[in-house]
């Protein structure tokens, strides 16, 4: 007789075998061993479902933008494209409300940003004069 004849099953490696024995013994990890082979094995038509939902709907940022560019052209009587809008909508979220508050802390926010840019100018000429 050969060596062969008494191996009909695969070999397995010492470690996979030692935890192939745990599992078989205990009943709640062998179903998280479960559970995790079914999630690892759903990722991927998960991520292909995601993939066609991205080609063929909107890009849920990009509406919710463009609802904040109509909102504050109503709301403030300008052009969704002007330096306001554009401004005031970056970083527009779904599920964000475009009411007045919207658009007060917009408008404090811009004032903010501006007041900072003078002080960095400010800034700069002093350095620049000091320099000299």
């Amino acid at each position: 007789r050969g060596s062969s004849q008494g191996r009909s099953r695969i070999a397995l490696p010492t470690v996979l075998r030692a935890s192939v024995l745990q599992f078989s013994t205990s009943p709640s990890p062998c179903k998280m061993m479960r559970a995790s082979a079914l999630v690892v094995l759903c990722l991927p038509a998960l991520a292909q479902g995601l993939k066609v939902r991205m080609k063929t709907g909107d890009c849920p940022l990009c509406v919710a933008e463009d609802h904040c560019h109509l909102a504050c052209a109503d709301q403030r009587s300008v052009a969704p494209g002007s330096e306001f809008c554009l401004t005031a909508c970056m970083g527009a979220h779904p599920g964000d409300a475009f009411d007045p508050e919207w658009f007060t802390r917009a408008d404090q926010s811009i004032a903010s940003r501006k007041a900072l840019d003078q002080n960095i100018a400010k800034l700069g000429r002093e350095l620049a004069e000091d320099t000299q």
